[in-house]
């Protein structure tokens, strides 16, 4: 069966799209045999073992702020996902895969490479900016100006889009991983104790904030007493985790005011009138949107389904390679990013 998907390819998590239609949403992970380096797990398997293994597993993440670090391991786990998502009911699929703004012609090539190693054909790259105001369903005939703030695992891409095209992008490595590694400095440094990634992760979605709560939450947690060697559990409140991960949100929020800085007149009067969309994972971090309206002047919320848009986006763009017809916007191909670099 032939097909055509879209693949959004992040830092934490991998999402495969048959039009717009979701089949697969697995942690971007792979576990290797320490000794022979061979992979022994892919997705979700791969990702629960992290923090919870012996010293002859590493769990090792193939993307890293949204590029392809490992290249063989990539391309063994998207196999992997593509088998899992469609068995053998999908042959030499047309893919479009996505990639962070700031990725230069070198690491898009390398993400095309690794799709069609894995079979894929006539791979197309899109940035996330543009699957993201496609996902959005942003009208590309107009010279309307909008605000998408993508808050992904290992970067934020910060984008004002018009016409279908990008006229203000940027990439920070900042992201939503970072609140889990401040928050597993914090632990270490206030309590003495080793959290893992896990854990961390869960105190980031049940007491993190990028806006001080009117009402503090308190939650127990466990991890390794650093002089002990022993479990141990603690409690932490909602304020300690806020002031230890602020300096995360604050990098994030002068990305964005910087991006509006630089923004056109009336593309930034459109943005005043529309908000600023999130999306991304970390667009459901509790006050980012009250943070960013403070930080701005400008009204900024998650969009609906904000988790997805960007996977949905690149979903609908390999089915719809005219989509950006009214604007002079290409979606790349390896031939393309083959000319770019000459």
């Amino acid at each position: 069966m032939f097909t055509d998907i879209g693949i959004d390819l992040g830092s934490y998590k991998t999402v495969i799209m048959a039009g717009q239609k979701l089949v697969l949403e697995e942690p971007t992970a792979a576990a290797i045999d320490t000794e022979t380096g061979k992979p022994l797990f892919f997705g979700k398997a791969a990702f629960d073992l992290a923090g919870r293994t012996d010293q002859n597993i590493t769990v090792i993440r193939p993307v890293k702020h949204g590029v392809v670090s490992d290249m063989e391991l990539c391309c063994g786990m998207l196999k992997f996902f593509l088998r899992k998502a469609f068995g053998n009911r999908i042959v030499k699929p047309r893919v479009a895969i996505t990639a962070p703004g700031n990725a230069t012609a070198v690491e898009q090539r390398s993400a095309a490479q690794i799709v069609e190693e894995a079979g894929g054909r006539d791979v197309r790259v899109v940035e996330t900016a543009t699957a993201a105001a496609i996902g959005l369903g942003l009208n590309f005939t107009m010279p309307h100006g909008s605000m998408i703030v993508d808050l992904g695992a290992g970067t934020t891409d910060i984008a004002v889009t018009s016409m279908g095209g990008v006229a203000e992008c940027v990439t920070i490595p900042t992201a939503s991983a970072d609140y889990d590694e401040a928050i597993v400095k914090f632990v270490r440094q206030e309590y003495n104790m080793l959290i893992g990634p896990h854990t961390a992760e869960k105190i980031k979605m049940q007491i993190g904030a990028a806006y001080s709560r009117s009402m503090p939450l308190t939650m127990q947690a466990g991890g390794i007493d650093l002089v002990t060697g022993m479990p141990k559990s603690f409690s932490v409140t909602s304020e300690q985790i806020y002031t230890a991960t602020s300096p995360v949100t604050e990098a994030i929020g002068a990305a964005v005011a910087g991006v509006l800085e630089r923004t056109l007149p009336d593309l930034a009067a459109d943005i005043c009138e529309d908000g600023i969309r999130l999306v991304g994972g970390g667009a459901a971090l509790f006050g980012l949107g009250e943070y960013l309206r403070e930080r701005t002047g400008v009204a900024a919320a998650p969009a609906e389904g904000h988790a997805q848009i960007v996977a949905r986006g690149v979903g609908i763009a390999v089915r719809n390679p005219n989509l950006l017809r009214t604007s002079d916007y290409e979606y790349r191909t390896r031939k393309n990013l083959y000319s770019d670099e000459s």
